[in-house]
């Protein structure tokens, strides 16, 4: 009986996933397929923005990793509060940075994401210490 609990548990949060996943990539193409309708209607370049998808990938890689390997933090709200001050600095600053190049090398967007990994690893470290597992 307890196996089939676990099982089950196992079950809807694979199902679970999967939807999210799902959800995520329909939002992704809505969201391509609106920039292209607004970039026809309004007459812009049909090239996308490359570097602006080379942000948004660079943080999603970053504060993705940060956030699976800090699994153990979830539940203590210190955790979130502050990988969201993190998040809006990160933004304010990359968001200013991008908007005043002219173009990305796209070269750099591995070292970038590695190196933006090790910096909010860091910092949350720092102000949220480790809990201990029971």
């Amino acid at each position: 009986m307890t196996d089939r609990k676990v099982n089950r548990g196992a079950t809807l949060a694979r199902a679970r996933d999967f939807i999210l996943y799902i959800l995520i990539g329909v939002a992704a193409v809505g969201a391509m397929i609106g920039w292209a309708y607004y970039q026809a209607k309004t007459g812009g370049p049909p090239d996308p923005p490359m570097k602006w998808f080379a942000f948004a990938a660079v943080t999603a890689i970053a504060f993705g990793y940060v956030i699976k390997g800090q699994r153990r933090n979830w539940r203590n709200p210190k955790f979130w509060v502050a990988l969201g001050v993190l998040a809006v600095g990160h933004l304010a600053m990359g968001i200013y940075v991008v908007w005043r190049l002219s173009a990305f090398p796209l070269i750099l967007l591995g070292a970038l994401a590695g190196g933006e990994y090790v910096a909010i690893a860091l910092c949350l470290e720092y102000l949220v210490p480790a809990r201990r597992e029971s």
